[in-house]
């Protein structure tokens, strides 16, 4: 089982029956794990560009080795992250979970995997 409780300025991380603590500003780890979250899904944004330029003009590779997002040191993981593992998610399930992310909280996803489908 996992859960992050947030309480104050104090932040408990329960995973699979061990507890860590920490104290440090919510607010940062909730940015931290937005913009770690956001960076992963445009890496998602940017290989359905790739593949959309190749099929247009056939003059980029269609799968560019885009490397994942670097995982800023931190005491808590960021929740992508643990859902990943606690699932045990494969790279590509990850990038599936990432793209039905960005279809939610990017407006333009849709309009770009609409584009994957013309010929």
């Amino acid at each position: 089982m996992l859960y992050i409780k947030i309480i104050s300025d104090k932040i408990d991380f329960h995973v699979r029956g061990s507890t860590h603590s920490m104290t440090s500003t919510a607010i940062d780890w909730y940015k931290a794990n937005y913009q770690y979250l956001m960076t992963s899904v445009n890496r998602v944004y940017r290989h359905l560009e790739c593949y959309i330029s190749h099929k247009q003009n056939q003059t980029t590779d269609p799968n560019p080795n885009l490397p994942p997002p670097e995982t800023p040191n931190s005491a808590i993981p960021f929740a992508l992250d643990i859902l990943c593992t606690q699932f045990g998610l494969s790279a590509c399930d990850r990038d599936i979970l990432l793209l039905c992310v960005g279809m939610e909280l990017d407006p333009d996803f849709p309009l770009l995997c609409r584009q994957t489908l013309k010929r």
